[in-house]
């Protein structure tokens, strides 16, 4: 970390400490342990960046997004949404509700109920919705091992490059977590 400055040192280790009481807390409800600091960091990264209003207009937005598809067939809008920011177009996925994509629009191929649009706003806060997610994107990753390489596929991936501005971004705190536990635990 000698590249951060003090304040970023700071938010790193305001960020292990979370990390870690996250970590012992999904460790006694979890099965897969290997995927576990990934998702904890994820879900770190995520809570500390958008707070609960932040999501609360989310779910507004794609609510009336919902309601005009509904009303007039207007295609949905791939937001990131839920206290994991996953992308609509891959809940759709894992829910196997088909879809083309076109741009940010999603033009799906059959009705979508009430009942689906709830369970994608339940999918957006589960933690088996992402890990589920992310092995199918990632199925060649072994996740007991990840490199750094990985780490930062992961990140891109996740952060769709929006955060990698500087050196201070989605990847060096993601990575920093994860070597983190590697050696704490």
């Amino acid at each position: 970390m000698s590249y951060l400055n003090k304040s970023k040192i700071n938010y790193i280790n305001n960020l292990k400490l979370k990390f870690a009481k996250k970590m012992k807390k999904l460790r006694k409800e979890h099965k897969n342990l290997d995927i576990l600091p990934i998702l904890a960091g994820i879900e770190i990264i995520e809570r500390e960046n958008r707070f609960f209003m932040w999501r609360f207009f989310e779910y507004l937005f794609f609510t009336i997004n919902y309601a005009l598809y509904r009303l007039v067939k207007k295609p949905l809008i791939n937001y990131s949404i839920g206290k994991y920011q996953l992308k609509v177009e891959y809940i759709l996925e894992y829910k196997k509700i088909g879809f083309r994509k076109e741009s940010k629009n999603l033009f799906l191929l059959e009705n979508l109920s009430l009942r689906d649009f709830l369970e994608i706003i339940a999918c957006s806060n589960a933690i088996v919705c992402l890990e589920s997610i992310l092995q199918l994107k990632f199925i060649n990753f072994n996740w007991s091992r990840l490199t750094e390489d990985n780490i930062k596929k992961l990140a891109l991936f996740y952060s769709r490059n929006i955060e990698f501005i500087d050196d201070f971004n989605y990847f060096t705190i993601l990575k920093e977590l994860y070597f983190y536990q590697k050696l704490d635990y």
